[in-house]
């Protein structure tokens, strides 16, 4: 006969699974990454005393706003995710999870996130993640069906948590917000395109074609790509031009961007799966470093 104590690491291993599941239909580590961004364009941001409580608003209404968004990307997409290795195992192609399932958690987050972001920070905090959540969910996702002309739209949600964290710490925004905009929306551009040329067969089986310029493996979008990196280092000099950091960071940011350039060149001269690698890791180190320069650099001005 069974008793309780024999249904308890089945019942266990069930809880931990789900939880599993959540946290890949959300792509928590993603979705953190998107946070850092937002967290650090507050600090940057913040006026003293900083207001640690909308800090915290941020941080928690983002998060769930992020998770929301890719959960309905993760709707939108099961059947191409299950034609992909990459994907195929995530908890909606697999039958996991019920598509009920995910469309509540899409829901749930984030509406409390979008009410965390109005309430604990700012109205015009909780407008732009909206935007940033439909633009997202309902305009760059379709979109990846039609060509390379997603990763431009889709640079735009993924650039707005900076904007976000901006409106969170002052109410308002200015030239510094649209600065760092910009800069996470060119990064953006290389970083993409770098993980395209790596997953370029796996996207093709789902029929995506993400890369521009016949949407292969080429000399010309090599060049693409290393142009794109390129427009970094004058947006180096613009934070000290506007008044937002001092000389350190323009240095910072310069070296930052030439060392990232370089990484773009190695793809442009190899087109090898190791130079693409070199580029894409590049990447996941420019964005935190050109954040926390900025942000160190503030702090001492």
């Amino acid at each position: 006969m069974l008793n309780d104590k024999t249904l308890e690491p089945a019942a266990a291993a069930t809880v931990g699974l789900r939880v599993s599941d959540y946290v890949q239909l959300g792509k928590l580590r993603l979705s953190l990454v998107v946070v850092f961004s937002a967290g650090m364009a507050y600090l940057i941001g913040s006026p003293e005393p900083t207001d640690w409580l909308g800090f915290l608003a941020l941080i928690f209404g983002g998060l769930l706003v992020t998770l929301s968004a890719n959960a309905w990307n993760e709707l939108i997409e099961i059947r191409t995710d299950a034609l992909m290795a990459r994907t195929a195992q995530r908890p909606l192609p697999t039958r996991r999870m019920a598509r009920r399932d995910a469309v509540l958690f899409g829901l749930g987050a984030g509406l409390l996130g979008l009410l965390t972001l109005a309430l604990g920070a700012n109205l015009l905090c909780g407008v732009l993640a909206l935007l940033s959540l439909l633009l997202y969910a309902a305009v760059y996702t379709p979109l990846k069906r039609v060509g390379s002309i997603c990763v431009l739209v889709g640079a735009v949600p993924g650039a707005l948590p900076v904007v976000i964290g901006w409106a969170a710490a002052r109410g308002s925004l200015g030239p510094e917000a649209w600065l760092l905009f910009a800069l996470q929306f060119v990064w953006q551009l290389p970083h993409f395109f770098a993980i395209a040329w790596l997953a370029h067969d796996e996207y093709r089986k789902a029929g995506f074609s993400m890369l521009p310029w016949g949407g292969s493996r080429s000399d010309l979008n090599a060049l693409t790509v290393l142009l794109y990196t390129l427009l970094l280092l004058p947006l180096a000099w613009m934070p000290q031009e506007i008044g937002l950091t001092g000389q350190g960071a323009t240095y910072a940011l310069l070296s930052f961007g030439l060392l990232f350039t370089v990484q773009a060149i190695g793809l442009w001269a190899y087109q090898t799966r190791r130079s693409a690698l070199q580029l894409m890791f590049g990447s996941f180190l420019y964005l935190p470093a050109a954040l926390i320069s900025i942000l160190l650099d503030r702090t001492n001005l």
